[in-house]
């Protein structure tokens, strides 16, 4: 696994390519080498119409990426279907998931992987919102051996970092930032952006953010702090302000999307992005003396994952929020078991943490509270 210096700089660039889509190139460059791939590919894909609103790779052979965006869909590639429509976080290795004797007799493998002198993939889906799909994939060598147990957690460990970045880039305009975020191009943006050190007290807030301010129905100023609607997404956005400090290594799983709003008022949800160490100074010094960025995400058709949000909200593991989720969907302990491919009593373990982080007793209790979550982000 990588030293903490190491991935600390490796977080710092993913989060400088959301101001900097420029920056997606050097970063999977770097991503790729970690993991040991011969290259690597990111996109985030808008839904049912499937329109590409980020897709760039690792330098490969263009005319066989456009073969394999153009004639190869989900269902006809082994192992993709099961990422696609899986678990977002959840690392998938093609050979393994599939086994190598039926992947190396597919049509996929004999026509498109072994012509290019590849072996296996790392896929993850990162992305998976109302309209929005991510995946990311790093594709190896045929001269090595599968995807090992160490990058597939590598991957799992950025995931939450590239939804961040990539959910941030979705929201800016980047004809209006270029080399640097000046004032006026903050004030110029449609998404309203807040600046906030350690404490989150306010350093700056564009003309649109001042807007949610004055409403007092998402985000409001106390004694200058930023504040959301209540004091557990209030706990929760200032957590993830604190932990940003160290560019995001500690927030995770957590900090992703926080609900901000009052239920029965229009969604609103804020996405943190730290500034502080790693990656590139260039684009961020401009933010001096802010510690964090604060984006407001008040887009109806672009809700954050219910499950990333349950994380933030109630400090929840990846694995309880998921199985929150799975509660709420209307599962059942032995399905949500048979979903994940775990135990029933991994599940159970699971859930009475969950209960005991949300304050609920009973299944029942905790649908109606994710359901009342469920309210201000309009999942």
């Amino acid at each position: 696994m990588l030293s903490q210096e190491s991935l600390s700089s490796l977080i710092g660039n993913i989060y400088d390519c959301a101001l900097d889509p420029t920056h997606w190139a050097k970063t999977l460059a770097q991503i790729n080498g970690h993991m040991h791939g011969a290259y690597t590919a990111i996109s985030l894909t808008e839904t049912p119409n499937f329109i590409g609103r980020l897709m760039t790779h690792t330098p490969w052979d263009q005319k066989a990426v456009q073969s394999f965006i153009q004639d190869w869909g989900v269902d006809r590639v082994p192992g993709l279907a099961a990422v696609a429509y899986g678990s977002v976080d959840t690392p998938r290795s093609t050979v393994e998931d599939v086994g190598e004797e039926e992947f190396q007799t597919s049509d996929f493998y004999q026509q498109w992987v072994k012509p290019q002198g590849l072996r296996d993939a790392c896929i993850l889906k990162y992305v998976h919102t109302a309209d929005r799909i991510g995946i990311v994939a790093t594709v190896t060598h045929a001269n090595r051996d599968i995807v090992t147990t160490d990058e597939r957690k590598l991957m799992e460990l950025l995931s939450p970092h590239l939804r961040r970045a990539a959910m941030i880039g979705d929201l800016l305009d980047h004809k209006l930032v270029e080399a640097q975020l000046y004032q006026a191009a903050l004030d110029g943006l449609k998404a309203p952006i807040l600046l906030v050190n350690e404490n989150c007290r306010i350093v700056y807030a564009n003309e649109q953010a001042h807007k949610h301010l004055s409403s007092e129905i998402s985000v409001r100023e106390k004694a200058g702090e930023l504040h959301a609607a209540n004091s557990l997404m209030t706990h929760s956005l200032h957590d993830a302000v604190k932990r940003s400090l160290s560019s995001g290594l500690q927030l995770g799983g957590r900090g992703i999307a926080i609900p901000v709003s009052e239920p029965g008022s229009p969604p609103v949800v804020a996405y943190v992005l730290p500034l502080n160490g790693g990656g590139s100074e260039a684009v961020r010094s401009v933010f001096r003396p802010a510690t964090a960025a604060i984006f407001l995400s008040t887009a109806l058709t672009t809700p954050p994952d219910l499950k990333d949000s349950l994380a933030t909200l109630y400090d929840l593991t990846p694995s309880e929020a998921r199985v929150a989720v799975q509660i709420f969907e209307g599962l059942n302990p032995t399905e949500a078991a048979e979903q994940q491919g775990v135990s029933e009593n991994t599940i159970k373990t699971h859930l009475s943490r969950t209960f005991s982080k949300m304050g609920v007793t009973r299944q029942t209790e905790l649908v109606k509270l994710v359901t009342a979550v469920t309210s201000p982000i309009a999942h």
